[in-house]
């Protein structure tokens, strides 16, 4: 799966004191093991640097499924309401 990110609030990225607005984030998240997942994540900011960051991160199947609620709902255009996913309409903008 690849993630391409092209507009992340400054407040809310870690890289944020280094990065400008024109920060581009391309995530390659892939399965490596059966309980193993690889994530490459190159950072681009031709503003902030002289050549793209890239780094892997490896993650590990925990026994729990519980995650951080809310780590990923920043302008999620597909909104949960009572445990269940819903999808917004089609056109429709992030809520402010």
């Amino acid at each position: 799966m690849v993630a391409d990110t092209v507009a992340v609030a400054k407040d809310r990225s870690p890289f944020s004191p280094m990065v400008s607005d024109s920060v581009h984030y391309e995530e390659r998240l892939r399965m490596v093991g059966k309980d193993k997942l690889e994530d490459r994540l190159t950072i681009s900011d031709a503003a902030a640097f002289t050549h793209q960051w890239t780094v892997t991160l490896s993650y590990a199947r925990q026994e729990s499924d519980w995650i951080i609620n809310g780590d990923c709902t920043q302008n999620d255009r597909n909104p949960v309401t009572n445990g269940v996913e819903g999808l917004a309409p089609a056109g429709s903008a992030p809520a402010k």
